[in-house]
């Protein structure tokens, strides 16, 4: 599977029923980005298919609320595959 590369559109749901959006790049396995509040920097990797990853979410503004709760800092677990 080739490594990906780009800009892309993500979109978050909690188990909470709240969502939110933001935008990533994306350069092989290396992921960063962010949204009006947080910061995103992470990895991901490729196995049979599935692009496995972590990617650290920073409070950049102290007036944000992540769609998670009033965090300062977590860490999200991602899964997915590619269309197209």
């Amino acid at each position: 599977m080739a490594a990906l590369y780009g800009t892309c559109w993500v979109e978050f749901n909690s188990n909470i029923g709240t969502s939110g959006f933001g935008t990533i790049q994306v350069d092989r396995s290396r992921i960063w980005g962010g949204d009006g509040g947080y910061i995103y920097r992470g990895h991901m990797d490729c196995r049979g298919g599935l692009y496995l990853g972590r990617v650290a979410v920073i409070r950049v503004d102290p007036d944000a609320r992540s769609i998670f709760g009033p965090v300062e800092r977590f860490e999200l677990k991602i899964s997915g595959r590619a269309d197209g």
